[in-house]
């Protein structure tokens, strides 16, 4: 009787089986998600450094170009 309890028959192993692979896809199902999530996370990152160093660069510009303008305004002789 012990030996009998201690192993699985019939549908007792298709209901572990299912249960198994039930949670078996829901976890690769999670898995997958959080890669995209990790993904879509490092692409969202890198475009907001490309665009600060954007903003970064054109305001350097725009303050080399303020200070020009200053200059020529400030040394101009009429």
């Amino acid at each position: 009787a012990y030996e009998m309890q201690r192993s699985l028959v019939g549908a007792e192993m298709c209901i572990r089986d299912r249960v198994m692979g039930v949670i078996a896809i829901a976890g690769f199902a999670l898995y997958d998600t959080l890669m995209k999530l990790q993904n879509h996370l490092k692409m969202k990152l890198i475009f907001s450094m490309v665009v600060s160093g954007f903003i970064i660069i054109i305001s350097l510009f725009t303050h080399e170009i303020i200070d020009s303008w200053q200059y020529i305004s400030d040394n101009r002789s009429w």
